[in-house]
């Protein structure tokens, strides 16, 4: 056996964490194969319910911001350059992550980091729909009907350095 991580959208959901959940699974099978994201392993519909879930790899280790509580402040930057590289593969598929935040992404006991949450990505382009993490949302992002661009995800790492920093 292995551990997973089940992530489940219920009927009742809203049709935003449906769709989050949606674009999550797609944006994994995607990165298939790339070591900053959990494998995916299933997902679907289910049966009795109706409601939408997705099976990936249970990534072991802290968040960004636990783990970085333990370490000197060059270590803390060498953390938060690591982040950029996932950003870059979702940059790369045309999605903005809009939910960078150091609680989203685990530092493993390999010393890598793993983004665990990309229900809030979007396509570059789109309207911001207002999601995001408070504190480390973009000035745009407060706005539903604003384009959401990569920007926001640099903005978001901009408060993830601070955070990880002070």
């Amino acid at each position: 056996y292995r551990p997973v991580f089940i992530r489940v959208a219920l009927p009742t959901a809203a049709i935003s964490e449906k769709e989050g959940l949606d674009v999550e699974a797609s944006l994994l099978r995607e990165m298939k194969g790339n070591e900053f994201f959990p494998k995916h392993i299933s997902g679907g519909r289910l049966a009795e319910t109706g409601g939408l879930y997705t099976v990936s790899e249970f990534v072991l280790g802290k968040t960004l911001f636990d783990a970085a509580a333990e370490f000197s402040p060059t270590k803390k930057i060498e953390l938060a350059v690591q982040v950029l590289k996932p950003l870059q593969a979702v940059h790369e598929k045309h999605y903005v992550v809009a939910n960078v935040c150091a609680e989203n992404f685990i530092y493993t006991p390999d010393g890598g980091v793993k983004v665990i949450n990309l229900c809030a990505a979007q396509p570059s382009g789109e309207r911001s729909h207002g999601k995001g993490v408070e504190g480390y949302k973009a000035p745009e992002q407060y706005n539903y009907f604003a384009e959401i661009t990569f920007a926001a995800d640099v903005f978001g790492v901009a408060c993830l350095f601070y955070k990880l920093l002070t």
